[in-house]
């Protein structure tokens, strides 16, 4: 009788069906791993040179330090040559990214041709270690260059703020619900929370019901992830007759509360867990400027490593803005008295600088209404975390009742800070507490 596969077989080709897959998906995690690395290789690039006869002390000090934890990202072993891959990619990579850059900011009425700026963005991009965009538009209003080595570019910053903030401080920012919960416990005004879905929430009767309590109340509600940065996932839902609108789609259909139970709960098995907020609504006194969202303020703090009182290193005002790098105006304020001293925009992530037509009529020398309160707010809860950090990126909503802190973060982006006001950031109050905090760790055997 000829043989025949049965049982046994079917479950050996099921093995070797699920070992097939298991193998496979090793293979595109170690090449996911390789293309990381070779994009590290060429985002991360070094020059040859940070020029030390024109930086500061405190500024090659920090730079250099920023340098040395690029390179810790790589094992040991691999570091030289690592280092040399910067260094031998880096000029081809700017290369590339000044030519597309100078395409886009060519402007012949200013006399900024084409060639001229890639000539300009080639040289100050490889001298200084900026990224072309960056050496744009980190040129003074008087057309000045940069100081030399005084800038500090986005990738340095990040890998030397993941030097100096410990993993609990991280974890503990990131999660967006239980340090609203923290600042609330201080007296602090945060959002007010709708719901938490996660992905055990089941899409009953009280999710549904806590949406059309809000529905009936005529709230719009905001959704975005419990862990994430940059507004990424980020919807804003609109109330409607019978449910919600999503703000971005408003022409589309309403769904009731019933069904953006189900959604929410769909989303989070999927990307994880949602926080459901009641949205902020604006003051009276950004009427004139405001075509839909609440004005949000980028204050940036920063504090020494011996725990002394946080200070404000920067602010941003940000109006109909996605996030601080997102379509819309986006002015500087003076750290002082909250007074709007120049306004800038983006063409086209990322490419930001100065943009005078996205200027709203008369915003030039306005007081940020509540400022000495949400500065006071910010510096306070900086000083009371139970962790050392550098600095804090806070958002913080001017909203018809007051300042309302939205989240906080430590990866932040200083460029726009440094392209509004046309001053490298460690020229500033960052510069000396940054410094401090490398030495202090240079001490400690760090």
């Amino acid at each position: 009788m000829p043989w025949s596969g049965g049982s046994g077989d079917r479950a050996l080709g099921v093995t070797g069906s699920m070992e097939a897959r298991g193998l496979l998906a090793r293979v595109k995690s170690h090449a996911g791993k390789v293309g990381r690395a070779v994009w590290r290789l060429r985002s991360s690039g070094f020059p040859w040179f940070i020029p030390d006869a024109h930086a500061s002390a405190d500024a090659l000090l920090v730079r250099r330090a920023a340098r040395r934890q690029v390179l810790a990202a790589w094992p040991t072993v691999l570091r030289p040559a690592a280092a040399a891959m910067m260094c031998l990619t880096w000029p081809i990579t700017t290369l590339r990214m000044a030519w597309v850059e100078s395409r886009r900011w060519a402007d012949p009425t200013c006399g900024d041709g084409r060639w001229r700026l890639f000539a300009q963005a080639t040289h100050l991009a490889l001298r200084h270690n900026l990224w072309p965009w960056e050496a744009i538009a980190f040129r003074r209003a008087d057309g000045a260059n940069p100081t030399p080595g005084n800038w500090l570019p986005e990738h340095e910053y990040v890998a030397l703020a993941r030097s100096l903030v410990p993993r609990e401080a991280v974890r503990m920012l990131a999660d967006k619900q239980g340090f609203k919960q923290w600042l609330a416990a201080r007296d602090i005004p945060v959002p007010r929370s709708v719901a938490v879905v996660s992905r055990a929430t089941y899409a009953g009767r009280d999710l549904a019901a806590a949406l059309g309590h809000e529905l009936e109340e005529g709230a719009a509600i905001v959704v975005k992830p419990r862990t994430g940065s940059a507004s990424r996932g980020v919807e804003a839902w609109l109330p409607g007759t019978r449910g919600f609108l999503r703000e971005a789609d408003a022409a589309g259909a309403e769904i009731e509360p019933e069904a953006m139970a189900r959604l929410l709960c769909d989303r989070a098995q999927r990307d994880g867990d949602l926080i459901v907020e009641s949205r902020i609504p604006p003051g009276v006194e950004f009427s004139p400027y405001l075509a839909k969202a609440v004005p949000v303020l980028r204050l940036t703090t920063a504090q020494g490593p011996d725990g002394g009182s946080a200070v404000l290193a920067g602010a941003i005002l940000k109006i109909d803005a996605e996030d601080v790098l997102g379509s819309g105006p986006v002015h500087l304020l003076e750290v002082r008295d909250g007074q709007v001293v120049e306004s800038g925009g983006v063409l086209g992530r990322p490419a930001f600088r100065r943009v005078t037509a996205l200027r709203p009529p008369g915003i030039m020398g306005m007081t940020v209404p509540g400022w000495h309160a949400a500065v006071g707010m910010v510096c306070s809860a900086h000083d009371a975390l139970p962790f050392g950090i550098p600095a804090i990126g806070w958002d913080v909503a001017l909203g018809g009742a007051g300042p309302v802190v939205i989240e906080a973060n430590v990866m932040i982006s200083l460029s726009p800070q440094q392209i509004l006001s046309g001053a490298p950031v460690l020229e500033g109050p960052l510069g000396p507490m940054l410094a401090s905090w490398v030495r202090t760790r240079l001490a400690r055997g760090g």
